[in-house]
């Protein structure tokens, strides 16, 4: 039998939500255990020989701590919001001076894409750097959270690829913004 076969729509949304709910506890624990923070007196080792088949054991290894230079967290402004702006601006029309200069620079068109390629890459660096420290003056400080084992408010989760923020409100908005001034740059 199919939820939608027992279920009317609202009953399927709050079905959903309280597993949705029940799964992120259940994910927050398994975190904190792997952590070592758990209050209960289970430990990683504990989830490691509870499977018989080796292949589905936990490892502590793979849950890593977040890489701080990739993640928004609470920060110092690095400069003011007039100057980030100015900032993201210049980066916008370096990359567009640049890329206008390899696409009119006579090679083959393989060389072009590959030059293209690389320098995109470069600068899509260099954006990702900026964008951290615009949108990190407005963030939580998840690094105190995650330091506490404090993971249960939203403010990050743990994926397939690592931790993951949950952006807030603030942190959206200013991520438009900075897409926004970005964009209106490149267009110019």
């Amino acid at each position: 039998m199919r939820i939608d076969e027992i279920f009317n729509s609202k009953q399927k949304t709050k079905v959903r939500s309280i597993v949705s709910d029940r799964m992120r506890k259940i994910e927050f624990n398994l975190i904190e255990i792997l952590m070592g923070k758990s209050k209960n007196n289970i430990t990683a080792q504990t989830l490691q020989s509870t499977q018989p088949n080796s292949a589905y054991n936990l490892s502590v290894s793979k849950v890593r701590p977040p890489d701080w230079n990739k993640i928004y967290t609470k920060s110092k402004p690095a400069m003011s919001d007039e100057e980030f702006e100015k900032a993201i601006s210049a980066l916008a029309v370096e990359f567009t001076k640049k890329s206008t200069e390899i696409t009119n620079s006579g090679k083959s068109k393989s060389v072009i894409n590959s030059m293209l390629d690389k320098l995109k890459n470069e600068y899509d660096d260099k954006k990702a750097n900026l964008e951290l420290q615009y949108v990190s003056v407005v963030s939580p400080d998840r690094k105190a959270a995650y330091a506490k084992a404090d993971l249960g408010k939203g403010l990050l989760e743990w994926g397939p690829n690592g931790w993951v923020a949950i952006h807030t409100v603030a942190e959206k908005e200013r991520i438009y913004k900075f897409a926004d001034i970005y964009e209106k740059a490149l267009k110019a």
